[in-house]
């Protein structure tokens, strides 16, 4: 673990750790081992600070854009969805009275955003 420490990324180590961990654990149930020799305290990753964008920044980048990239603009940003969501909807999955969009995925069932 002090080589892959120093030579990966720490979410690759910690990955890495845990995989062993679940094995040793396995191991452990089943009794191919008596103890397991994962006892290490990982570094917890630094949080990831991300900008917060408001809505004239919002405003500001979708004036420059297309009609048809602005409305998928604003259904990722605005309703949270998915690019292939958003591709996805039509006129008729738009709900204006309950203000809600419904999502069709092949195979899965129909979700509703707000």
């Amino acid at each position: 673990m002090a080589k892959w420490s120093t030579t990966t990324k720490l979410s690759t180590t910690r990955r890495i750790y845990g995989t062993l961990r679940t094995i040793c654990r396995y191991a452990i149930d089943n009794g191919y081992i008596t103890s397991t020799p994962c006892r290490l305290r990982l570094p917890v990753p630094p949080p990831i600070r991300r900008p917060i964008v408001d809505i004239a920044d919002i405003d500001r980048l979708v004036s420059r854009m297309s009609t048809r990239d602005r409305l998928l603009t604003l259904l990722g940003v605005v309703a949270g969805l998915r690019w292939a969501e958003a591709a996805g909807a039509t006129a008729a999955s738009i709900d204006v009275d309950r203000q809600s969009i419904a999502i069709f995925q092949p195979g899965l069932r129909v979700r509703s955003v707000r």
